[in-house]
């Protein structure tokens, strides 16, 4: 099955054959490796995103156009991973120098319990948001997806996405009110 074409090996995985899989395993993991090596320098990460787009090859197995390049399939998925990894590693150096700073200005106890009832006070208006509403600005600001990773992980229309973003913003500035608004934004920032 290993000479089988790619073309032969996908319609079989379409119906769920493993031995295709493990073919086309088989077939590109190595060079998906050095692939994703050659971007990230880490083994234990090209082994991570390797493994990943394998998973997702098997899961969307039943998507795969098999008139299309497979090798060209699995290095699209492996680049947006490499991509989120990069941007989501970003966002924890951003937030990690974020603590850091805070740590150094806020030594003070008093500065401390003004910037504790601040944050629980904005942890309150965002437990207040519409569920659909509080969903889509945690997977935003928690969980640091795009807006059209949200809208992809909830089938929904980017715009929509946005709107709800927007309507959060709107609602929690509202509740907190015009003498907290520092507070929202510095809490949002640190999210």
């Amino acid at each position: 099955m290993d000479n089988a074409t790619d073309e032969r090996l996908i319609i079989k995985l379409k119906r769920g054959k493993v031995t295709a899989f493990d073919s086309l395993f088989r077939k590109y993991s190595r060079k998906l490796y050095s692939f994703v090596f050659s971007y990230t320098g880490s083994h234990e990460d090209a082994e991570d995103i390797t493994q990943e787009v394998f998973f997702r090859v098997w899961q969307n197995r039943h998507n795969i156009n098999p008139e299309l390049s497979f090798n060209a399939y699995i290095i699209v998925i492996a680049r947006n991973l490499i991509f989120n990894l990069f941007r989501k590693r970003l966002q924890n150096n951003k937030y990690a120098t974020y603590k850091r700073s805070a740590a150094n200005t806020l030594n003070h106890t008093e500065d401390y319990i003004i910037f504790s009832e601040l944050q629980q006070h904005s942890n309150m208006s965002v437990e207040k948001l519409p569920a659909r509403c509080k969903q889509i600005f945690m997977l935003s600001r928690e969980n640091g997806l795009s807006i059209k990773e949200i809208a992809t992980q909830l089938n929904i229309s980017p715009s929509t996405v946005e709107n709800q973003i927007n309507k959060a913003l709107k609602l929690i500035r509202k509740d907190l009110g015009a003498k907290k608004m520092l507070a929202v934004m510095m809490i949002i920032a640190s999210l």
